[in-house]
């Protein structure tokens, strides 16, 4: 993992991205800034860990570029993958909230970088305690929103259906977290990862996206390659 400080064109698109999550007037944007300021960029590759279940940690993180995967394990050791995280989002916003342990375990799916927050004090400090709240809220909300979301493309489906709707709606926020002008995209999404979410096995997966998306779609050690054809 490496760190750095952000460049001025990040900082506004991370000052632009908070304003909108916090659903701040626009007399936020110089303490916005001011906390911003006060952070560095870390640099992930992919399995990288940023956040450990259970852990007692509370800091707050910024996904500036790349794709950051949320998985959960019970007792026994079984994995449920929760949620995708992409570009725009926060990440550590209900502990920060409850002061409570990790619930889930995140780690880089894709090579990334994330903008450390830290914990409610820090931010509060920049922003106000009522800000602060209002902030880490509508974040977790839209997390919540987002992990019903992913949930119901499996609930009352076929397999192929199921695999297929997972498929399209990852690709869908991939595309839109890209970079304009990029023409390969790799979406966070292993064989393992479809087994997972669905119930079944890695064959049945490989089947379903081969007869769904014919060759068009390549697994890789990092998920499916595609090749984004460039806007007319």
């Amino acid at each position: 993992m490496q760190q750095g400080g952000p460049h001025v064109s990040t900082r506004r698109f991370i000052e632009e991205a908070l304003m909108k999550t916090g659903g701040f007037a626009p007399d936020m944007a110089a303490k916005v800034r001011g906390l911003i300021d006060n952070c560095r960029l870390h640099f992930y590759s992919p399995g990288d860990p940023l956040i450990r279940q259970e852990t007692l940690e509370a800091e707050v993180f910024f996904v500036n570029h790349g794709v950051f995967k949320t998985i959960s394990s019970d007792d026994d050791g079984n994995q449920t993958i929760l949620s995708f995280s992409f570009r725009g989002n926060l990440l550590g916003e209900i502990a920060a909230i409850d002061q409570t342990p990790r619930s889930a375990t995140v780690t880089a799916a894709t090579d990334a970088s994330i903008l450390r927050l830290g914990g409610f004090s820090k931010i509060s400090n920049a922003l106000g305690t009522a800000e602060t709240f209002q902030l880490l809220s509508r974040a977790a909300c839209q997390r919540l929103r987002d992990l019903t979301q992913l949930h119901e493309l499996i609930l009352n489906r076929t397999a192929q259906e199921a695999v297929v709707a997972i498929v399209e709606n990852v690709i869908e926020r991939s595309r839109m977290s890209a970079q304009r002008g990029c023409r390969d995209l790799v979406i966070p999404l292993t064989q393992g990862d479809l087994s997972l979410m669905t119930g079944y096995r890695r064959e049945t997966v490989n089947r379903i996206i081969k007869t769904a998306f014919g060759n068009s779609m390549t697994f890789t050690r990092s998920g499916l390659h595609i090749d984004v054809q460039p806007a007319g």
